[in-house]
C-alpha cells in the first residue's frame, strides 16, 4: 500500500489507480448479499425486530411473510435523540405469533419506486408453544 501511495504522490496516478483495482474486485459487496438469521418465540408473545433504517433517502424496510403464523402489530421509526438533520435511526417490526411450527419473515430495503433492493435480510422464526 506504501508503493501505492508513493505512485500517487508522484503524480502517477494511472500506475496507483491499476494497482488498487484488484483489491476493489476481492472486496465483498456486503450490502447486495441476503442475509439469513434464525430466532426462537413462543405462541402469543410479541416479538420486536429492529433494523437499521434512514427514511430521510426515501429507503425503508418492507415485511412479507406468512400470516397464517404470524400477525404484524405495530412498525415505528425512531430516530436516536441527538440525531442529526438526514441521520438514520431504527425501523422497528413488532410480531405475534399466532401458531406453532417453522416460518420466515422476508424484509427488503429499498425505495419503493425502484425496482431492485438494496439489502434483504431473512429471518427463520421457530415457533413453540
Amino acid at each position: 500500500m506504501i508503493f501505492v501511495k508513493e505512485m500517487y504522490r508522484k503524480g502517477r496516478y494511472t500506475l496507483a489507480l491499476l494497482m488498487l483495482c484488484p483489491l476493489l474486485i476481492l472486496l465483498p459487496a456486503t450490502n447486495c448479499r441476503a442475509q439469513v438469521d434464525e430466532m426462537l418465540v413462543k405462541v402469543n408473545e410479541e416479538f420486536k425486530i429492529p433494523l437499521e433504517s434512514n427514511p430521510s433517502t426515501g429507503y425503508k424496510w418492507e415485511a412479507s411473510f406468512d400470516e397464517a403464523f404470524l400477525n404484524l402489530k405495530a412498525e415505528d421509526f425512531k430516530r436516536p435523540a441527538k440525531a442529526l438533520i438526514g441521520a438514520g435511526g431504527t425501523q422497528t417490526f413488532v410480531f405475534l405469533p399466532v401458531k406453532q411450527g417453522e416460518t420466515k419473515i422476508r424484509f427488503v430495503y429499498k425505495r419503493h419506486w425502484e425496482k431492485t433492493n438494496a439489502r434483504e435480510k431473512t429471518l427463520r422464526i421457530r415457533i413453540n408453544p
